[in-house]
């Protein structure tokens, strides 16, 4: 039987999207017939193709059995809570003594959290960390990852937010190009409100689809919304530094003004999926890479 391989052990699964890390160390000894087992809960982030991959990978561990201190390990992979939040799924999961070992969807921000409560593992000394590492040349990317000189998180991809535009929708309003400057944007939004007939015949009723900003208890949104647009305006400003609020001010308020224009046509009510539809209801949304495989699954053309 395969002894315990401690870099193949932790490398299967201390892992993480920049959304996404390592954290906590929950993990059940159980007896089964003559043999114990270790037993590691894996949350994967919310999404279908997360679990998929990660089930594929925890089975495939599985198999070969591998033993620490004569016990074998088995990896239990489940879809991580998201209502109200992923990280209100992870306190109460912590506060009910039910956390994972390891979860994705954690990123620097709420490690940061977690690491104020002693509730996640320094990993930065290990050597496996250290090995994954330089192997994948992110020594310079993870400077900002630290936070007091020690790593809670080990980001495996950066998920690049965007504007998702309908181009239907921006012909509609005479454009052939989504706007890329403020002024652009502006334009578009003035445009949006004189051309209300035309956008009816495209289905387009509001010009952007964000339930979240009527939403407190998803105050974590901001790092979509609010800090997208501030980052461009800013020109990548920072927010904080150590521990001291640092946000450029008149930037923050033209960060605002920019959902400001907006206006009253933002679509707060809840759509199940806006962009499989034949005839999207809105202009824009805020969009992630994970949702392509969705968009390709109901034959939609992405970018």
């Amino acid at each position: 039987m395969e002894k315990f391989n401690r870099s193949k052990w932790v490398n299967l699964l201390l892992v993480a999207v920049t959304i996404s890390s390592t954290f906590l160390g929950l993990a059940g000894t159980r007896q089964v017939g003559a043999q114990e087992e270790i037993s590691v809960d894996f949350w994967t982030a919310p999404q279908a193709v997360q679990y998929n991959l990660w089930t594929e990978r925890a089975n495939a561990f599985n198999e070969t059995n591998t033993e620490i201190d004569g016990k074998v390990i088995r990896v239990n992979v489940q879809q991580m809570p998201e209502t109200p939040s992923s990280e209100a799924g992870i306190q109460n999961a912590i506060a009910t003594g039910t956390a994972p070992a390891v979860s994705e969807n954690v990123n620097r921000g709420f490690a940061s959290i977690l690491a104020a409560s002693d509730v996640v593992y320094d990993i930065s000394q290990e050597d496996w960390f250290k090995e994954v590492v330089e192997a994948r040349q992110m020594e310079e990317a993870l400077e900002n990852w630290a936070i007091d000189g020690a790593h809670y998180v080990l980001p495996v991809y950066v998920n690049p937010m965007v504007w998702q535009w309908n181009v239907k929708g921006l012909e509609a309003l005479g454009l052939d190009a989504a706007p890329e400057t403020v002024a652009e944007f502006q334009a578009a939004m003035v445009a949006f409100g004189e051309n209300k007939d035309a956008l009816a015949e495209v289905g387009v009723t509001h010009s952007f689809y964000r339930p979240s900003l009527s939403r407190p208890d998803q105050y974590w949104d901001r790092w979509f919304d609010f800090q997208m647009i501030y980052n461009a305006i800013s020109q990548a400003k920072p927010i904080l530094e150590d521990n001291q609020l640092v946000m450029d001010k008149q930037d923050a308020i033209d960060s605002l003004n920019v959902i400001g224009m907006f206006g009253n046509s933002v679509q707060l009510g809840e759509l199940a999926s806006v962009w499989i539809e034949d005839n999207p209801s809105v202009l824009v949304t805020i969009n992630a890479p994970w949702e392509i495989t969705l968009y390709e699954e109901y034959g939609k053309v992405y970018g």
